[in-house]
């Protein structure tokens, strides 16, 4: 081969050698779910709690919580940011931060105005009757800490997980409600255990060890909604002064490790 042809050759090969070599290293990152461009997609940012937390503020419900208790802000913040999702999509991140504020925020719940707590729970049986049927254990990360189960929602089921939630959950945290009748509520509470114990056995003890190791999900969300829906009916379609108060008693109980149904 002449020599002019042989050292172009040579230039080429290096050429390519070096382009293949680049294309590699700047190959986007495979994630749990899928590459640049798609759902659980990584996003040039470097610091993982930086970007939770811009994230979360910009929510009613989180930037209350920087408010009111920066603590359990910090915590869930803390806690995505450790997680494999921190850099997913923005409506991923959200999700996964829902399941992880969850029984942090009760005692939230339990203080705050009957209206919004009202609001709120009928919006988390909404949804737990529309993705429970459907994605069974993952409808846990409604209930509580589940990053597997919350990215999954937010990938499969986003139209019918929207943010309403996070404006009750502020509007609960900014304001208080009237003080509880602790020892009428008990009682009506016991009895719809009661029936709850009838259909469900000793399962219903599930509603006292929600985020706990080992629990099974898909029972946790059967027992909880069935929970939340007794209550509902229970009181009927009453004004927000009937209903709410008894919802806020379970959040004041499981925010406070007193139980339900032992």
């Amino acid at each position: 081969m002449p020599r002019r042809l042989r050292a172009a050759a040579t230039a080429l090969v290096c050429t390519a050698a070096v382009t293949l070599s680049s294309a590699a290293i700047g190959a986007p990152k495979a994630t749990p779910h899928g590459v640049l461009g798609t759902p659980g997609t990584p996003r040039p940012e470097t610091d993982p709690a930086a970007r939770v937390e811009k994230i979360l503020v910009a929510r009613p419900a989180y930037a209350a919580l920087r408010e009111h208790d920066p603590a359990l802000l910090h915590e869930v913040v803390d806690g995505v940011a450790k997680s494999e999702y921190w850099n997913a999509r923005d409506e991923v991140v959200l999700a996964v931060a829902r399941g992880r504020v969850a029984l942090g925020v009760r005692k939230h719940l339990a203080a705050g105005n009957n209206r919004s707590i009202e609001l709120f729970t009928r919006n988390l049986v909404a949804q737990l009757r529309v993705v429970a049927p459907q994605v069974k254990e993952a409808c846990y990360a409604l209930l509580a800490t589940d990053d597997e189960g919350a990215a999954r929602l937010a990938t499969v089921y986003l139209a019918d997980l929207d943010d309403s939630d996070l404006q009750y959950m502020a509007d609960a945290i900014n304001t208080l409600g009237p003080p509880l009748d602790e020892e009428k509520l008990e009682r009506m509470l016991n009895g719809i255990v009661v029936v709850l114990r009838e259909r469900f056995g000793d399962a219903v003890k599930i509603l006292d060890h929600i985020g706990e190791p080992g629990v099974d999900h898909a029972q946790a969300c059967q027992v909880t909604n069935a929970l939340l829906v007794a209550i509902l009916k229970k009181t009927g379609t009453a004004s927000p002064g009937d209903v709410a108060p008894l919802y806020r008693y379970v959040f004041l109980k499981q925010s406070t490790h007193r139980p339900i149904a032992e």
